[in-house]
């Protein structure tokens, strides 16, 4: 992760839907709170994708606030050499998107996985403690994003289910970590996030809990 503008951007970046009530880009269930807004990532490359067998969580390394979303997402925008992007920006308030699902989003390095993901980042550092990963603005945003997540899941056929190193590596279908994507190829400067406290149980009982 490295600062920019004040604000700490993962330079190794980990979901293509406005709100379901403006039917533009759609597909997303608006239970979670639809999409607050699109801004579009400088970079990304243009595809047409249909099949998404994975989901990357991420930390973005920048404050937990009620507009980290649109403070990252607008700093993606605004400094075009920054060449990170992911697919959704989640706080405790707001669900961002940057890059639209059917394109592939820069979030995390190693093997296909760019390919074959939608990458959601957190607002919040990787280095939390458990503590903080259950205060009242970190419940908030991971239901947020267990919502957000579950609609993907459902909508493309991904088991609800984390994926250890070695199921990445293996090419199983999940949801997982930028570190598990990290350890699975062995990423030279690789990331870390959403880090070692990450409630990674927890956050797996939130999705299938938020599941139609």
């Amino acid at each position: 992760m490295k600062p920019i503008g004040g604000i700490v951007i993962a330079g190794g970046l980990i979901l293509a839907a406005l709100a379901l009530a403006k039917k533009a880009k759609g597909g997303l269930s608006s239970r979670y709170g639809g999409i607050s807004e699109f801004i579009a990532a400088s970079h990304f490359q243009a595809a047409n994708r249909t099949a998404i067998g994975l989901i990357v969580i991420h930390t973005t390394e920048a404050p937990k606030t009620d507009h980290t979303a649109h403070d990252v997402a607008t700093n993606w925008t605004a400094l075009p050499t920054t060449q990170v992007s992911a697919h959704y920006i989640v706080d405790s308030d707001h669900v961002v998107q940057t890059v639209q699902e059917k394109d592939i989003a820069f979030h995390a390095r190693g093997g296909n996985v760019n390919a074959i993901s939608i990458g959601v980042e957190h607002a919040g550092s990787a280095g939390q403690s458990a503590a903080q990963w259950d205060d009242a603005f970190n419940s908030a945003m991971l239901a947020r994003s267990a919502s957000l997540v579950a609609s993907l899941c459902e909508r493309y056929a991904i088991p609800v289910v984390w994926l250890a190193p070695a199921d990445v590596r293996a090419g199983k279908r999940g949801i997982t970590g930028h570190a598990e994507v990290t350890q699975a190829f062995a990423v030279p400067n690789g990331h870390g996030d959403p880090g070692a406290a990450f409630p990674r149980a927890r956050y797996i009982a939130l999705v299938k809990g938020s599941a139609s």
